[in-house]
């Protein structure tokens, strides 16, 4: 097992979905990266959208994406916290708990940001 908790060669069987739900690519990369500039590019990308068939298929491969960003968060912030235990050193635990609580309540947060918006704009 390496420091990340995946025993060598598991995730070269493993899907680029899989291993970002499992938190495998680490807590700073699925959150900064897949979190939020490809969630705020989808996000960007979905306000252009005119034909609602399309922003219904749009909505629900968002949602289903940003659900495996936030367990791949939750995840490696929780393998984060369990290494600190094991002796690692504890840089960054603040951010790790944050991170993880984000993964905790922000299942809400992909369609809800779009429905505010429009309610609050008009």
């Amino acid at each position: 097992m390496g420091d990340t908790g995946v025993r060598s060669g598991e995730s070269g069987n493993k899907g680029f979905f899989s291993r970002l739900s499992s938190g495998e690519f680490g807590l700073a990369k699925t959150y900064w990266l897949y979190g939020v500039v490809i969630g705020v590019a989808l996000n960007m990308a979905l306000k252009v959208v005119t034909s609602l068939g399309v922003l219904a298929v749009a909505l629900v491969a968002v949602t289903l994406y940003q659900v495996m960003v936030l367990l791949g968060i939750w995840r490696a912030a929780s393998r984060y916290l369990r290494m600190e235990g094991m002796g690692h050193p504890s840089q960054g635990r603040h951010g790790a708990r944050l991170a993880w609580g984000i993964g905790e309540c922000g299942c809400v947060h992909p369609t809800a940001e779009l429905h505010v918006g429009d309610w609050v704009t008009g």
